[in-house]
């Protein structure tokens, strides 16, 4: 299982939007575009958020979510 860095944007929002980078423990890198995921990583993410209803991408690293409960449920899947 790939690991992602979660960082949060979009704080003023009432959703909770968050952008998925590959964290840098899991694949050391020099190059800042080898932080972002491909898109068949996504697509699992994209799969599962759609199976458990927790959250929805917004673009190609933008998932956004309804509740703190779904941003952690996500977390423990993806962080």
């Amino acid at each position: 299982m790939d690991r992602f860095q979660i960082t949060r944007i979009k704080p003023d929002s009432k959703r909770i939007w968050v952008e998925v980078t590959i964290a840098w423990e899991a694949q050391p890198f020099r190059d800042p575009l080898m932080a972002l995921p491909t898109e068949e990583q996504l697509a699992d993410i994209q799969i599962w958020c759609h199976e458990h209803a927790c959250g929805r991408r917004m673009s190609f690293q933008q998932f956004v979510f309804r509740t703190e409960k779904e941003l952690n449920m996500f977390m423990l899947r993806w962080a």
